[in-house]
């Protein structure tokens, strides 16, 4: 069904990864001292990040952190600069550094704050921008430089007036103004001191969250091999913990899920990787996880196929050009009636392929009981293969598999034969999956656009189970939320991706399957970032329409679900 669109101030996403090794720690240089980026929800979850705002500066009240019973110091003092200023470039963020902070603890201290979409709460809840700014006491305030990534001011929540006249300064002559000294409010509550292990803390943490792509043969560019390699960069570890934009996964952690296949770290984890390599990354007693070599690499990671169905010919990919959606039909007829309990796309050649789809093509006369005849697909970032467990499709006797092939050169020639892998179960399973769609086609992004907001729905007409959540929109896609409207009025929310990343296609699985009643409606909302501050946006200048190309859009949400018994 088609969504309906507004406008609207825009959340803000993570970049793309930068592999430049930059000190993510605060540092003096020149006199200056110098900020990397960084990225933090709000109390409504939404992201903030300092390079996707356009102010000129970016002003850090540090207003909760100090040990109970202290309150969080009021940003009040704060207000006559904000509304002398915010008109001038200036943006206002309270922060609150508290260890592993809940959402509900951060919302109560933003209602006594006084919080609003001007002067949001940020939620620091693994205390490390706290740290990087070099931040210790409560009532601390910070103003950076957002082209240069600079802190130019360092003072008091309670001496406003030194604040605005360094603004004053900065706005008037864009020179450094003179810092002020540290602010004089409680100590933050310190994080946890327990020096940090190699073997026992950080090798074991990085093979099991990192290495799956940091390794030869996969997506990473550099391999996590050995402490020696971990040392060297540790620096981005760093820049990429600050951004958020590593590991890739997107999901609000406090609000839906939780998701079987989460792969993000939790604030004692990330608390774990900044010390250490605050600590200078010391080597340590104890074996090195990380020297072991993993598994290789296997080609079906869900095991030999029952069968494997490849295109019906090599692929000539151009090196230069637009390549239309190619559709190609196997040779390969399925020999009998079978349940699926997977199906797994391998591409050929990752240089070229950019996303593959899978339809199903049924003998005539056969109709499936679905809604219709999707039966997986592949993009970068997307873990689609194994269905849920338990659930399974069927593909009748005499099926064909159409592959829907896009294609992107990469500036020479090149060749892919793309290959589906099929997992037969012995019997029917328990449930029948199906995956249900959502869009809007009407889809027009104007130019420069920060947010322009669309929404689908998609009514359940049988009580179900759902399983999988799976947003998709190209690169001017910046934020999504899947929304469960029940038959009582009741509405919860059961997925909120803040900064979508085109170039992670995540599924995002449910842990355990949730129970929807007939006449549930589920809500997709989106938002699309056509600005200049979106660094993956092909071309800021024009509007993005519904298309198949990478530059232009898309709005398709998904979810998986069966029929409840």
């Amino acid at each position: 069904m088609r969504g309906v669109r507004d406008l609207a101030p825009a959340p803000v996403l993570v970049l793309v990864l930068v592999l430049a090794a930059v000190d993510a720690r605060a540092a003096t240089v020149g006199g200056e001292i110098v900020m990397p980026n960084f990225a933090l929800l709000d109390q409504d979850g939404r992201s903030r990040e300092v390079a996707r705002t356009d102010a000129e500066a970016v002003v850090v009240a540090v207003v909760c952190g100090a040990a109970a019973p202290e309150p969080c110091a009021s940003a009040r003092p704060l207000d006559g600069a904000r509304k002398k200023l915010a008109s001038k470039g200036i943006v206002f963020w309270m922060m609150s550094s508290r260890f592993a902070e809940t959402r509900a603890s951060l919302v109560a201290s933003a209602r006594a704050l006084g919080a609003d979409g001007t002067f949001p709460l940020l939620q620091d809840d693994a205390l490390i921008v706290a740290r990087a700014l070099g931040a210790t006491r409560q009532g601390e305030v910070f103003v950076i430089d957002r082209r240069r990534r600079r802190v130019f001011f360092r003072g008091a929540l309670a001496d406003p007036a030194a604040l605005e006249r360094a603004l004053a300064v900065f706005l008037r002559h864009g020179a450094r103004p003179p810092a002020a000294g540290p602010g004089d409010g409680a100590p933050l509550a310190p994080a946890p001191a327990t020096p940090v292990s190699y073997a026992r803390d950080v090798a074991p943490l990085v093979r099991r969250k990192c290495v799956p792509c940091h390794r030869a043969g996969e997506i990473a560019p550099f391999a996590f091999d050995g402490h020696r390699a971990f040392e060297g960069w540790g620096a981005t570890v760093q820049e990429v913990l600050l951004a958020r934009r590593m590991p890739p996964w997107h999901a609000d952690p406090h609000v839906g899920g939780p998701f079987a296949n989460d792969v993000s770290l939790a604030p004692a984890e990330v608390d774990r990787l900044w010390r250490y390599v605050e600590q200078g990354a010391p080597r340590g007693d104890g074996p090195d996880p990380l020297a072991a070599a993993p598994p290789p690499v296997a080609p079906w990671p869900l095991g030999p196929p029952d069968y494997v169905v490849e295109i019906p010919a090599v692929e000539h990919v151009p090196p230069t050009g637009v390549i239309p959606y190619q559709n190609r039909t196997s040779t390969f007829v399925m020999p009998r009636d079978a349940w699926l309990s997977g199906a797994f796309v391998q591409p050929d050649n990752r240089a070229v392929v950019h996303h593959v789809t899978i339809y199903a093509e049924y003998p005539k006369g056969w109709k499936p009981e679905g809604e219709d005849s999707y039966l997986s697909g592949w993009a970068p970032g997307m873990e689609l293969g194994a269905f849920p467990p338990g659930t399974g499709k069927f593909v009748p006797k005499g099926t064909r598999f159409r592959f829907e092939l896009h294609y992107t050169p990469d500036g020479k020639p090149e060749d892919d034969r793309t290959r589906l892998g099929l997992y037969v179960v012995k019997g029917p399973p328990p449930r029948r999956l199906e995956t249900r769609f959502a869009w809007d086609e009407d889809l027009l992004v104007p130019a420069g656009e920060p947010d322009l907001r669309t929404h689908a729905v998609y009514g359940l007409e049988h009580a179900a189970l759902l399983y999988d959540l799976i947003p998709h929109m190209h690169n001017r896609g910046s934020w999504v939320k899947y929304e469960a409207l029940y038959p009582d009025g009741r509405r919860e929310t059961l997925l909120s991706v803040p900064r979508y990343e085109f170039a992670w296609q995540r599924v995002y699985r449910l842990a355990q399957p949730k129970a929807l009643p007939k006449g549930t409606w589920i809500l997709i909302t989106a938002g699309y970032d056509n600005s200049a501050l979106n660094p993956a946006n092909p071309d800021p200048r024009r509007p993005a329409r519904w298309g198949e190309q990478t530059w232009d859009e898309m709005f398709v949400p998904q979810l998986d679900v069966v029929r409840a018994p």
